[in-house]
């Protein structure tokens, strides 16, 4: 019975050995054969590990983390590696929109202002096109001197709106350059010359000269100049 037990384990001790020794036969038996494909299938499997091959054989999923989002996207793999990709998650999506709608909403609040602006340019412009028609239909003498009488008459029409503070043309001016409204420092400058030449032929007609009319309607033309140059660069 012991020698029996003996037998038995000496057995399953030589017993992987055994095994090893008729593998390593029948790999030698395989080598030396013809047959190309049966030694490239037992050197493969004998063939250290490559890991970029294991790393291409595990699966043909990868997982890409967006660096400005938690939510990750499976993308497909191609025999070189990851595939690039330039979608976008939807949260990004979610957060891009709502910086857009952010942008929108402010450009909107800047909009509505900006259109009484450039009514109030508008105006501006209309009224200095219609004092400039009255200097010029002044009466003329036989030299083409606009006549004093005439001029006066329509300094007269001019008078109210130029010089009250609470006339719609001031009140105008004053919105604009509260806005800040590029170059309306100028238009101040202009309507404040222009109070000045009228008022000087009022105050003593001695001060007039032939050259007063158009010397009226250059100070005009720059008013409505500037005013035009406004509307075409911020207004149109």
């Amino acid at each position: 019975m012991i020698s029996l037990l003996n037998l038995t384990q000496n057995k399953l001790l030589h017993e992987p050995l055994i095994l090893c020794c008729l593998s390593l036969k029948l790999i030698i038996f395989l080598l030396f054969r013809n047959d190309r494909k049966v030694k490239n299938t037992v050197l493969w499997f004998f063939s250290p590990v490559d890991s970029s091959n294991l790393h291409r054989m595990s699966g043909t999923v990868a997982v890409e983390l967006s660096s400005s989002s938690l939510h990750p996207r499976q993308l497909g793999i191609t025999g070189d590696g990851l595939e690039t990709s330039h979608a976008l998650s939807m949260k990004m999506i979610c957060t891009n929109k709502q910086r857009l709608q952010k942008t929108v909403g402010r450009l909107e609040k800047m909009q509505g202002p900006m259109k009484k602006q450039r009514d109030d340019l508008l105006f501006l412009v209309a009224t200095m096109e219609e004092w400039s028609l009255i200097m010029h239909e002044s009466e003329r003498g036989h030299s083409g001197v606009p006549v004093l009488r005439s001029v006066k008459e329509g300094c007269n029409e001019i008078r109210p709106s130029l010089n009250s503070n609470n006339s719609q043309l001031n009140q105008t001016v004053q919105r604009l350059s509260k806005a800040s409204v590029p170059r309306i420092a100028h238009v101040q400058k202009c309507l404040k010359d222009l109070r000045k030449e009228i008022r000087a032929v009022f105050d003593d007609e001695n001060t007039y000269n032939g050259k007063f009319v158009e010397d009226v309607r250059e100070t005009i033309g720059n008013v409505i100049g500037t005013s035009n140059a406004l509307i075409a660069l911020y207004y149109s």
